[in-house]
């Protein structure tokens, strides 16, 4: 899915569903992923379909206990610093 905030994801036992309002996906049809970003750490595989600008995708999830806040960290290519946040702003 696209980083767009218009995106609404819903759990439903070891199903998920995916909204999103305004998708700017060129295929009507594709393979799709998601890796929960909060607790309880979700990872799933499903399908995506696009009807006009609306995307909706739907599949299995399952809680990844090797999913942790620093490997979320390293997902989204952030990384931990020294530095306090009070350092930083005085640069």
């Amino acid at each position: 899915m696209s980083s767009s905030l218009s995106v609404r994801i819903r759990g439903l036992g070891p199903f998920y569903v995916a909204t999103e309002r305004k998708s700017r996906e060129p295929h009507h049809f594709s393979r799709a992923w998601i890796t929960e970003m909060a607790p309880p750490y979700r990872k799933g595989k499903g399908v995506r379909v696009r009807l006009g600008h609306r995307a909706f995708q739907v599949g299995v999830c399952r809680r990844s206990p090797d999913v942790t806040e620093e490997t979320l960290i390293e997902h989204v290519g952030w990384r931990r610093m020294d530095d306090t946040v009070e350092d930083i702003r005085s640069w």
